[in-house]
């Protein structure tokens, strides 16, 4: 991400280089800094098939203040929750509930660590899942 952000700090410097008016080049930088951070930084679709009595995982690395929009449905019901990962110990942040569709579930990390969705088959057959997961960053680039 930092690397991302000089690119855009320096695309915005070179445009307003020739202006000559620094103010106005450092509420361009502001205001670029502020888009990135509301900018997704992952967007993920998937289409997967559980097996019967299989399980999927679907985790990323989350800086604190950032959240994560999870959205997905299956042809049959799932049991699904939110975990959070630091180092061995594993907490959960959304508890295990059985259902076939989860709309805009918003998580907002508390502490910087890995976030998993996790989904189980518990069906007598194999179900059908399709996923997507927004990552935002929110908290300020440094």
């Amino acid at each position: 991400m930092l690397k991302i952000f000089i690119i855009g700090l320096s695309l915005v410097s070179l445009s307003t280089f020739g202006a000559g008016k620094s103010k106005r080049m450092s509420q361009q930088v502001e205001e670029a800094t502020t888009e990135q951070r509301t900018q997704p930084v992952i967007t993920r679709q998937q289409f997967k098939t559980i097996a019967v009595k299989g399980q999927e995982q679907d985790c990323s690395y989350v800086a604190i203040n950032d959240h994560i929009t999870v959205d997905f449905t299956s042809s049959d019901p799932l049991y699904f929750q939110v975990t959070m990962k630091q180092g061995e110990e594993s907490f959960v942040v959304v508890g295990r509930q059985l259902t076939n569709k989860v709309q805009d579930l918003s998580v907002v990390a508390k502490e910087s660590a890995i976030y998993c969705f996790e989904w189980q088959n518990e069906q007598q057959v194999a179900v059908r899942l399709a996923t997507k997961i927004v990552g935002k960053l929110l908290n300020k680039a440094e």
